[in-house]
């Protein structure tokens, strides 16, 4: 998946010069519509969220910790509606994949010599948000803006390789959350057809890079 993404990215850069060679731009114009995807950096805030508080709701008095995590990173899609030069609104859709292994390292009765395995942890998250964009520099076809994202995540729960032996185990714990994101600065460069990267904290990764169409 990330191979093709890279490959995307490359043929919209070496279509940057023609495409927006086309694009008239005056105090009167500017683009509407912006459609985009993007890759981000797996989201430790919803890491966190999932995969530790079932675990501790359930085994009360028992301590334990997660090892060998997998993560997907998080792909989407959006879509941006233009109200002015500076301030735009829109929709996000994305996805994300996380497992770990789960270890107990101590009991009520004490502290193991040993961790031991419990089992195999799986969460795929689905993300939905409405998000405010405001830009609040550009120079040529250089953009610098800022973001706030207010959504829903639903974490699908799966767990595999359960030690059998054991008196207890976590429960799976489907469930529904409030998410929200904060990107503190996105780097847009292109008029027509652009790419970008954006630094920021929530349910949408660290990092994301992506690239967009403005029409």
């Amino acid at each position: 998946m990330i191979r093709y993404f890279a490959a995307l990215v490359l043929v919209a850069i070496l279509a940057l010069p023609e495409a927006n060679a086309k694009r008239v731009i005056d105090s009167e114009y500017y683009p509407c519509h912006e459609m985009y995807i993007q890759y981000g950096t797996p989201s430790v805030l919803e890491l966190a969220t999932t995969l530790t508080k079932g675990f501790k709701s359930v085994n009360a008095g028992v301590t334990g910790n997660f090892g060998n995590y997998k993560f997907s990173g998080i792909p989407a899609i959006g879509y941006n509606y233009s109200f002015s030069e500076k301030v735009s609104g829109g929709i996000y859709a994305g996805f994300g994949y996380t497992s770990a292994d789960l270890f107990l390292l101590s009991d009520k009765s004490g502290p193991f010599k040993n961790p031991v395995k419990v089992c195999r942890v799986k969460v795929m998250s689905y993300t939905a948000q409405l998000m405010g964009q405001f830009v609040y520099w550009t120079y040529g076809a250089l953009e610098c803006s800022g973001a706030i994202y207010l959504g829903v995540s639903y974490m699908d729960e799966e767990l595999s390789d359960v030690n059998s032996s054991l008196s207890e185990s976590p429960k799976i714990n489907d469930r529904a959350e409030v998410s929200y994101h904060l990107t503190a600065i996105k780097v847009r460069y292109g008029e027509t057809i652009g790419v970008f990267a954006e630094l920021g904290f929530g349910f949408r990764g660290l990092v994301n890079v992506g690239l967009s169409i403005k029409i």
